[in-house]
């Protein structure tokens, strides 16, 4: 059994805004995530570019030192000087070599240090552009390291590459030794080539890309996981704890009866119109199970009824030794011989008139509920669940009793706001002239839009395979809840009301 009130809606309003905020901010964030990934692999490919340019010049560089056609060696012995004592004796090689348009031109140690220093700058030139590869490549490890804490082996590879720079540089400077450039050149390039480098960060922003995917619909899943149980929850709590704390938090701000409003008494019937909804999809599961309903199928020791009246007149004797119908929003349908209340009182403040409080037309909905409305929205058959076909009967009976008798509470607010528009109609005992300024009919309008959009919203039938997640399919059809407020709950509210209204100034 479901109750319905403002302070409960406020919270549920704004979980679904908390969720809802929730699932913005995971969207916007992964389109930052994603534009930043964007913007890397931009970067990185603009880096790449640079490097293959620069490694394409040095190659030009180089080809001009094989140009020479001839290359003669040629050795001499350098002779000690006069100062022995103060300077390191050297054995020196001098290369000569054979221009084609001259002679043979011998060149000695000055020669020697010039292809050196040559062969220096080439080499810093590399590690230069080593280095600025090393450092882009490690601005974007940290980046990635501070978003996902992803390590890769590509850091490694890159200090290897260094190190053999580093072998290579020490090879070549040395001084006793005749530098191949061709052989430093290759061992410069012995590390990761460009190519590999490229397709290895592609993948690598690939992976993070699909992992933060994963992520966010990880993070979508969960949040509607939260959904699906808040609506479980709402339909399976306990009515009182939903609805009737609902309107003592309304009373309580204030301390009196004047804290009601017509504001706060529009939002516990919206709120009601979930319940209502939410039971007639319950009752649904179930086809219409005739025997039910039948007085000779129950054969009941000591009862003379049919199964579905067992079954409440005995939750209800049980809900009035807990205390439900010391709540002037509940009205139980077999009011007769009731136990009393065994738990304290919860000392509910007095809204209603007193004259007017114990209004029930509870026989009319039991009524009307057998005889018109179940057929209209549970199958025809049998499945043997008479209990269970019972049980969700009595929770929609309860739902729709509340939001009938709730009209009482309507016609005390209205009353109080504008009690000299009533009273010439009360007096008068003019029935007619109440229901007319009782009736707004852009209000009835509005109200069967409302509760058919939430029967289509609650009770569509979800589906993976389609982008249309109802398929023109619900568990009720959204046309019986149109036709349920429009012929029997606003007219037996607005019953209520005038009923009320008569006796309000007893």
């Amino acid at each position: 059994m479901f109750l319905i009130y403002p302070g409960q809606c406020r919270k549920d309003t704004s979980f679904n805004l908390g969720v809802g905020c929730s699932l913005l901010y995971l969207i916007a964030a992964s389109k930052t995530e994603l534009t930043k990934m964007v913007e890397l692999r931009t970067e990185m490919e603009m880096l790449l570019q640079n490097v293959k340019e620069d490694l394409q010049r040095k190659d030009a560089l180089h080809k001009q030192f094989e140009s020479i056609d001839t290359l003669a060696y040629s050795t001499t012995d350098v002779q000690e000087g006069s100062n022995f004592n103060s300077w390191l004796s050297l054995q020196s090689q001098t290369t000569s070599y054979v221009l084609p348009d001259s002679g043979t031109i011998t060149v000695h140690d000055q020669s020697l240090k010039c292809d050196t220093l040559q062969q220096d700058e080439y080499v810093e030139g590399m590690g230069e552009l080593e280095a600025e590869l090393e450092a882009e490549l490690e601005r974007l490890q940290t980046r990635l390291d501070r978003d996902n804490s992803l390590k890769h082996p590509l850091q490694e590879r890159i200090k290897v590459t260094v190190e053999d720079t580093d072998s290579v540089r020490s090879r070549s400077s040395s001084f006793g030794e005749v530098i191949d450039l061709q052989n430093a050149s290759t061992e410069v390039h012995s590390g990761v080539p460009p190519t590999e480098l490229q397709r290895r960060l592609h993948e690598l922003l690939e992976a993070k890309q699909q992992e933060r995917i994963k992520e966010l619909e990880a993070a979508l899943e969960c949040a509607m996981h939260k959904l699906r149980e808040k609506e479980i929850e709402l339909v399976c709590s306990p009515p009182n704890s939903r609805d009737s704390n609902c309107m003592a938090e309304a009373l309580s701000d204030s301390g009196s009866a004047n804290a009601l409003t017509l504001d706060s008494v529009r939002e516990s019937l919206i709120r009601q119109e979930d319940t209502i909804v939410f039971g007639l999809i319950e009752r649904a599961r179930f086809p219409i199970n005739s025997p039910t309903y039948s007085a000779s199928y129950a054969n009941i020791p000591g009862f003379t009824g049919s199964l579905a009246q067992f079954v409440a007149h005995e939750t209800e004797a049980l809900q009035a030794k807990a205390g439900r119908f010391t709540n002037p929003e509940e009205h139980p349908f077999f009011p007769k011989d009731l136990p009393a209340s065994v738990v304290p009182s919860q000392n509910h403040t007095e809204v209603l008139h007193p004259s007017a409080a114990s209004i029930n037309i509870n026989m009319q909905i039991w009524d009307f509920y057998f005889d018109k409305l179940l057929a209209l929205f549970a199958a025809p058959g049998d499945d043997g669940n008479y209990a269970a076909t019972a049980a969700s009967d009595l929770v929609c009976l309860q739902a729709l009793s509340r939001r009938i008798h709730y009209g009482k509470f309507v016609a005390e607010v209205k009353f109080k706001e504008s009690p000299k528009e009533y009273e010439p109609a009360i007096r008068a005992k003019d029935r007619d002239a109440l229901m007319k300024l009782l009736t707004v009919e852009s209000v009835e309008e509005a109200v069967k839009k409302r509760v058919a959009k939430k029967a289509m919203v609650f009770g569509q039938e979800v589906t993976l395979n389609t982008t249309d997640g109802s398929n023109g399919k619900y568990k009720v059809d959204p046309s019986v809840l149109s036709r349920l407020y429009e012929e029997w709950v606003m007219p037996l509210t607005k019953l209520v009301q005038v009923e009320y209204l008569l006796r309000r100034l007893d």
